[in-house]
């Protein structure tokens, strides 16, 4: 459930980190206990799954769907805290003390050198054949 929210791909800073975590916890609470679907005969659906590892079926009940109800109070709580604010959207906003982006800028263990003079040392890897070669 938590990477329907906080893809392992994509990378988020800090505070959009623990927002996506708390939107995954308010999801998971307001679905937690989804009652059993059922049909026109009001029997509860079940489905059936091949596992290829232990070489059985699977059986589970099916879940009504999700409705996403709690979507309208978040959304008019966020609205109604920006109505409220009295600074302007575009203000600075100081980092956390425990913001990881106060550690170091970059993992490397020294100042990084100019990118100009990267770039002059850097030499092909394939300018060592054509030397050998000729």
């Amino acid at each position: 459930m938590s990477l329907m929210y906080t893809s392992k791909k994509v990378s988020f800073t800090k505070k959009v980190y623990r927002g996506r975590k708390k939107l995954t916890a308010i999801d998971w609470n307001y679905h937690n206990d989804l009652p059993n679907a059922t049909n026109e005969d009001a029997e509860t659906i079940i489905t059936r799954k091949y596992n290829q590892r232990t070489k059985s079926w699977d059986v589970r009940t099916v879940k009504v769907s999700k409705d996403y109800g709690y979507i309208w109070i978040l959304m008019a709580k966020i609205f109604k805290l920006r109505v409220d604010d009295d600074d302007s959207i575009a203000r600075e906003v100081p980092l956390e003390a425990d913001d990881p982006r106060l550690i170091a800028p970059t993992i490397a263990e020294s100042e990084p050198p100019p990118s100009h003079e990267l770039l002059a040392r850097r030499g092909s890897r394939f300018s060592q054949f054509s030397q050998t070669s000729s």
